[in-house]
């Protein structure tokens, strides 16, 4: 009896040195913990910058700081980049500002693309807005430390302040896309660092440059509105816009991998608790009805917003509560708008492993969220893979070979997301 319960010690000893342990009469890995570093992120803000849009431009420059502390609070202090565009693309309809142009044209900073570098200012004329205008080369890209850049207390200045003369054509996609492209921003994107766009218009995208002819008697930005509905007032076919799933594409293909890209929008939503039921309707002159009004505001039609139908299904296509986000622009305080997006940016679904695990993980743990190999798609219990018919049976998560951990689209990040601190993110794996 001696003799064996000194073999039985020797075992156990031999067992735990290898980070094993004796369970149910077999034998499994412990668990490896370690921290997950959850990286950086560039933000890229397309700020509509017509007549309608003093109020919001305001309330953004007023509210930055709290989108900051968010990021700052989910990824580590000062891992965040900031650059703003405008709507505007140089066309026809939208010529370059000049001494006999001076309302609905493009600017030489901030449009078509190129990253604002200009504080605004707004001087208030009675009721009237005048932006003044100073350059600050170093807003271009905003990092920790530059936050003055976002508002300057004392100025009252602030890259979101890019006034109202702009283009009355909005092509928020097509700006998103120069800006990103490599050419007119280079060094912007960095190759590590997640990326979010966010849009904040009180109207609809109007395609690419050519898409619907400019400068037509009679007609204005409505035509944009007919095209993106693809029907006129009349029930007339109208042009088509570039595919809103052409900008999905180019922006997913500018990472590696998936759960790098976000997308929100902040436009003019019909039901906040179903941004998908914002429609393009006319009322009995065929003008574009509203799709919002703000609460409170007092200053006509400055007040309301119109369907952003083509932002909202770019959110969709990233899929809502995921990588996509839509919120209404028709609200009297930013400053939570700002704090949801900063919570939305900074919780990715995808993240490098600080090293690669020894051996395969049948369990994955974050915080304390156990994750599972296998769950099911419609309400996240386990299941044991895809041969399991009792659900619709997918990965949980995957680990590439370049140990990059990616949690499935299906899973509920929320709970997740809440439990990061301080930039970083405790995970269990078990083998």
């Amino acid at each position: 009896m001696r003799a064996r319960n000194h073999s039985r010690l020797f075992w156990l000893a031999i067992i735990a040195g290898l980070g094993l342990t004796a369970c149910g009469g077999g034998l499994s890995v412990t668990e490896e913990a370690m921290s997950v570093d959850l990286g950086a992120i560039d933000v890229l803000f397309v700020i509509d910058n017509s007549g309608s849009m003093v109020g919001e431009q305001l309330q953004l420059a007023h509210s930055f700081e709290r989108m900051a502390e968010r990021l700052d609070l989910r990824l580590g202090q000062g891992r965040y980049r900031i650059g703003v565009v405008t709507t505007g693309m140089a066309s026809p309809g939208c010529p370059d500002c000049n001494v006999m142009i001076t309302h609905s044209c493009v600017n030489e900073t901030g449009e078509s693309g190129a990253l604002q570098d200009r504080l605004g200012r707004i001087e208030w004329n009675e009721e009237l807005a005048d932006f003044d205008f100073v350059r600050d080369p170093r807003c271009a890209e905003v990092e920790a430390g530059e936050l003055d850049c976002l508002l300057d207390p004392d100025e009252e200045r602030s890259i979101a302040l890019v006034g109202v003369n702009g283009c009355g054509y909005e092509r928020g996609l097509e700006a998103l896309r120069s800006a990103l492209d490599g050419q007119t921003n280079p060094g912007f994107l960095r190759a590590d660092a997640m990326l979010a766009v966010v849009v904040v218009s009180d109207e609809e995208d109007c395609g690419a440059v050519g898409d619907v002819t400019e400068s037509v008697p009679g007609k204005g930005a409505e035509l944009c509105y007919h095209a993106a509905a693809g029907v006129d007032p009349d029930g007339q076919p109208a042009s088509r816009l570039t595919p809103v799933a052409d900008y999905h594409a180019f922006l997913t293909g500018l990472k590696d991998r998936p759960g790098r890209v976000r997308f929100a929008a902040v436009v003019g939503v019909a039901d906040p608790s179903d941004p998908l039921s914002t429609k393009i309707t006319y009322d009995a002159q065929g003008q574009v009805e509203p799709a919002c009004r703000t609460p409170g505001c007092s200053g006509g039609a400055f007040c309301e917003a119109y369907p952003g139908t083509r932002y909202i299904e770019l959110a969709r296509l990233f899929g809502l509560g995921q990588d996509g986000q839509v919120e209404t622009i028709c609200q009297a305080d930013f400053s939570p708008v700002l704090d949801r997006l900063g919570a939305f940016m900074g919780c990715p679904a995808s993240f490098p492993l600080p090293k690669r695990p020894r051996a395969e993980i049948q369990r994955l743990t974050l915080g304390n969220v156990d994750l599972p190999r296998y769950s099911c798609e419609h309400d996240g219990r386990e299941c044991r893979g895809p041969e399991d018919t009792s659900c619709h049976c997918l990965e949980t998560w995957k680990l590439d070979s370049n140990h990059v951990l990616t949690l499935a689209p299906h899973v509920d990040r929320s709970p997740i997301c809440d439990l990061i601190d301080s930039g970083r993110l405790d995970a269990r794996l078990g083998y």
